[in-house]
This record gives C-alpha cells, structure tokens and sequence, in this order.
C-alpha cells in the first residue's frame, strides 16, 4: 500500500501485480504535497486540422526534444511565436506517420518571461513537460483522453535560480499502475553563485511530486538539459532500481551520479576524466541512456593546445554493464577518432 497527502488529506492505494504476472515494486512510503500553483502561464489549444512537414517542424523552433509511445513521436520545441508572446515559449508535436507529418497537440507560453528548456516524457494516457519559468521548475501534463491540462510547481531549494532539467520514467520496465516519473534539473544559489543538481520523482504521473534532495554535484561547470537523466534496473520488481544523471565540473571531469530510487541514497563518482595540463584534454557535459542494467555516457572531448597527436575534438564514450557500479572494460573510457 502506497500512503500519499495531497493538500493535507491522506489517502493510500496498492500497488499488486498484474495477473499477467508483471513485476510488482517496493514501496517508497513518501509523503508527497501538492504545491499550490503560482505562475500565470498559458496553455496552447491543440491544432488537429492543420499539420506540417517535417521541414517545417525543423524551421518551427530550437532545443527539440523527443518521446515516443506505441507507433507516435512527440517532439517539444522551443520557439517563439508573436500571436500569443513576445517570449520564448514550447510546442508539442505529434507524429503518428514515422515523422513525415507533425500536428500541434498543445503547449505553453507566458506573457511576461521566458518558459526555457523543455524536455517531454509520455507515460500511459498523458504526455508530460517540463520548463523553467522564470527561474521555477514547472511540469505541464496534458492527457490524452479528456485533454486535461495542468501546471504543477516543483519542489526546489529557496533562493535557487532554476535553468535546466531533464524528465525520465519507468514506463518500459513497469505496467502502468506502477511507472514513476524523474526529475533531476540544475539550478544556482542567487545569494552565493553555487550551483547543484536536484532530484525528484512522481508516482501518480507527474501530478505530485517528492521533496527534493541535492546530489552534491560540487564544482558543478554545466549540464546538458534533456538528455542527461536515465533510468536503470538490472531486473525489474528487484528492488534495485537506479536514476543516473550526467554533469561535468570546472575542470571538465565527466560525471555521473546515481540515485537509489527507494531510499534516495546518492553514489557520484567521475566516467570521463581530464587533464588539466596544456597537453591535457577535457570532456563538455555529457548524456546518458539506457537499456536495463546498461548504461552509455557520451561527450565530447576537447585537446589542449600542446596536446600531440589529435587536434580537432573527438566523442567520447563510457558505458556500465551493471546499472552504474563499474565503467569501461579493457580501458575506463573510449574515444572515436577524428
């Protein structure tokens, strides 16, 4: 039995195998609040009759992001369309032909700020946003069914300016009773200048979502919104479940930490190394994916400027085997040559 609080009111619902025999999961026992909602964005009617190519869809904005669930693709762009702000705002696409045409299925913009760095997840009936709004980290969720449309505030630290995120869920390895959504987004702390990653994560769709936690990722340098979070489980109903996310520090080391998903202890350690030397070299922030027990980090590795041997920048590589407890095989990372 899960026991969830929305607005002080507790309730509590089971999470059983199907009788298909679908893995079950632990329980987490969290208590989640509902944020009253504070913004003032806007959603976008969806656009059914009328449809673009796929050129179109690539001049429509920047910062894509895709899903896809069954035989559809969605994609999120931002952009900025004049009609309904002068700011930058998101769109969302669906394709059900394989990509050759887009229709607008809805989206967000605000009068007054920017609604930055969208990422987008779709889970059972619903597909999922998330943005900063003026420096919050926002969810917006829209259902497929009734086309429902909701705002959610995420928990985040005070005093924290909040950039970029990147959602994630268990959808492929959990019927849908059972997947959980993730969050982990960057942001700085406006009274010192420090800047962490925060995690959080959802068991009702995205409509609650839990405390916070700081994974520490001191000496934080960047971070690639997006595409930098991924789950991983060697076997699913195990009990060992993980949330990886990627960063690089100021010294352009390649980092993944990793987070238990039912007691949210956190395991950070460096994938892509750098030499900080003149003919050293050094990795940009890097991604991850994911597919069960295995993980696959990549970058880009940059060469210092009395480095021998290559001098264009070259992608950089890692991967695990065993959801994050060892990296590389006969060497830690690898690189293609340029």
């Amino acid at each position: 039995v899960m026991n969830n609080q929305i607005d002080g009111e507790s309730f509590s619902f089971e999470r059983n195998p199907s009788a298909s025999g679908e893995a079950t999961r632990a329980i987490s026992n969290r208590t989640f609040n509902l944020i009253p909602y504070t913004g003032n964005n806007t959603s976008l009617s969806p656009e059914y009759n009328a449809s673009i190519t796929r050129s179109e869809l690539l001049a429509e904005g920047w910062n894509p992001q895709v899903a896809q669930m069954d035989d559809s693709l969605y994609v999120v762009v931002t952009t900025i369309d004049t009609t309904y702000s002068v700011y930058d705002m998101f769109k969302v696409y669906q394709s059900s032909d394989a990509g050759v045409s887009w229709t607008m299925i809805g989206g967000a913009y605000n009068s007054n700020w920017n609604l930055s760095y969208a990422d987008i997840e779709v889970i059972d009936d619903r597909w999922a946003v998330n943005f900063s709004s003026n420096g919050l980290m926002e969810i917006y969720y829209n259902t497929f069914d009734d086309l429902s449309t909701q705002f959610v505030m995420i928990p985040q630290p005070e005093n924290y300016f909040i950039q970029w995120g990147s959602i994630t869920s268990d959808e492929e390895y959990y019927s849908a009773d059972m997947t959980w959504m993730y969050l982990t987004f960057m942001g700085y702390d406006t009274l010192t200048g420090d800047a962490d990653i925060y995690y959080t994560h959802s068991e009702d769709l995205g409509e609650t979502w839990s405390p916070q936690i700081a994974l520490g990722a001191y000496g934080m340098g960047a971070y690639r919104p997006g595409i930098a979070t991924a789950f991983t489980t060697p076997n699913p109903g195990t009990s060992v479940d993980y949330v990886a996310t990627t960063w690089r520090d100021t010294l352009y080391n390649g980092h993944v930490t990793r987070i238990e998903v039912y007691d949210e202890t956190v395991n950070s350690e460096i994938v892509l190394p750098s030499n900080s030397a003149s003919d050293g070299w050094g990795h940009y922030a890097p991604t991850i994916t994911s597919y069960f027990g295995n993980l696959f980090v990549t970058s880009w590795v940059w060469y210092g400027v009395d480095y021998i041997g290559y001098i264009n920048p070259n992608i950089s590589f890692t991967f695990s085997s065993d959801y994050g407890m060892n990296w590389g095989a006969e060497y830690a990372w690898y690189y293609f040559i340029d």
